[in-house]
């Protein structure tokens, strides 16, 4: 075998590995229940600005209700009124706790 074909190999390889990587993270459910203090990663920063400086997340935010598979209602806790309808995918399980993701 000359080398480029080698080359090949590996790279192939460890492009199949990382997509079975990433498939695996996409997949993986984030079990979270009524009550729990979640940050929300904001998706989209604003245009003409450098992202260095933005905010990558907003929180605490408590769950109030699933209401589906990949998205909760949160708001923020004492907030008497209003809330949101957010992705799973965005929310980040409070780092102050010692409560894991699954």
């Amino acid at each position: 075998m000359t080398r480029l074909k080698i080359a090949f190999g590996k790279a192939n390889h460890s492009l199949l590995t990382s997509q079975q990587y990433d498939e695996q993270r996409f997949d993986a459910s984030i079990n979270l229940v009524m009550g729990d203090l979640v940050m929300y990663e904001i998706p989209s920063q604003k245009k003409g600005q450098t992202d260095k400086f933005q905010p990558k997340r907003r929180g605490l935010y408590q769950i109030l209700s699933k209401l589906s598979d990949q998205s909760y209602f949160i708001r923020i806790p004492n907030q008497i009124r209003g809330g949101e309808k957010v992705s799973a995918r965005r929310l980040i399980l409070n780092p102050l706790t010692d409560t894991p993701i699954n």
